[in-house]
């Protein structure tokens, strides 16, 4: 009976130092992807109407983010929106309360658009940079792709005589497989 016993612990620890190993191992393959981009929000945008920003299109640059990462794309098992970062860059001093609400999608050749990233009612006490809510979306095709456009969806409740340079800063959380198993 304590041979039994005896192997049964040694069994658990075997077990618990495998598990361990592997949470280690799944650690060197998560890694952060991080982009940035810009948009215009251009002076007179219509009150209480949503109005369409497109960035230009995004080079992922995955194939080397990869390499970089000892990794490859067919083993990258999914990527999600970890945050979103936006920050006017112009006019100085201003902030983002001229804004009710804003949408972010993603969308890439061939694929759907997705919404990724929202802020609603704004309000008045904010400052020139918003950190949006991010969406629990697997983006694997997206990212993975040569290049990819986020538009921003915009809903004003004022006037906007101003036009605000506003730079979206991206990042990513990329799990891949270990090992390619």
């Amino acid at each position: 009976m304590t041979r039994i016993t005896t192997l049964y612990v040694y069994f658990l620890l075997a077990t618990c130092t495998l598990l361990s190993s592997c949470d280690t191992l799944d650690k060197l393959t998560q890694f952060e992807l991080k982009y940035t981009s810009n948009v215009t929000i251009p002076a007179t945008v219509p009150i209480a109407s949503p109005f369409e920003i497109f960035t230009p299109e995004i080079k992922s640059d995955s194939e080397s983010q990869m390499s970089i990462n000892n990794t490859k794309k067919d083993l990258v098992e999914e990527i999600y929106l970890k945050s979103m970062t936006l920050t006017i860059k112009s006019p100085e001093g201003e902030d983002f309360s001229f804004l009710e609400s804003l949408a972010v999608t993603i969308s890439a050749e061939g694929l759907e658009e997705q919404q990724i990233a929202f802020k609603d009612n704004i309000g008045e006490n904010v400052s020139d940079v918003i950190e949006m809510e991010v969406e629990k979306i697997n983006l694997r095709e997206y990212i993975l792709k040569d290049e990819f456009k986020l538009k921003v969806t915009t809903v004003t409740d004022e006037l906007n005589s101003k036009s605000y340079d506003i730079e979206i800063f991206t990042k990513y959380h990329v799990n891949a497989e270990i090992l390619g198993i």
